[in-house]
């Protein structure tokens, strides 16, 4: 099985397109150090400086005290926590809205929405260089 994939790895090899995990050790920030170097961290989606953020890990910390580490299923099989729900409840407020659902990514957001929008008969338009969740959720 080796030797079936050796030449297009070959191939992206020399074009420098073969992609592979990269550890970082620490938490994610503006800087981050990895292979032992502290480098500008210029790929984060962290724009807002959050990741991070002290008042946020101690809420992440009481939250975790009070509700463990995970919601064991999906919201409609096990039930919504009612941190989601305030945090919903607090984002529909904010922006004047009846409502609001939160998603746990960027990529889940465009799989819960886009088809909810748009139908089979509709046509979407997407740009070649659009995020691959927009893709994925236009299928």
């Amino acid at each position: 099985m080796q030797g079936l994939f050796a030449e297009q790895l070959k191939a992206l090899r020399a074009r420098s397109l073969n992609r592979h995990l990269r550890e970082i050790s620490g938490a994610q920030g503006a800087e981050v150090e990895f292979a032992g170097r502290r480098l500008i961290n210029f790929s984060s989606n962290d724009y807002l400086g959050l990741a991070n953020d002290s008042r946020l890990r101690k809420a992440a910390i009481a939250a975790i005290n009070e509700f463990g580490v995970g919601a064991g299923a999906s919201r409609l099989i096990s039930g919504t926590q009612s941190p989601h729900l305030r945090l919903e409840r607090a984002l529909a407020e904010w922006k004047g809205t009846e409502a609001a659902l939160c998603f746990s990514s960027g990529y889940a957001a465009a799989l819960g929405s886009i088809p909810a929008l748009v139908t089979k008969d509709d046509v979407a338009l997407l740009d070649k260089l659009c995020h691959a969740s927009l893709i994925d959720a236009a299928s």
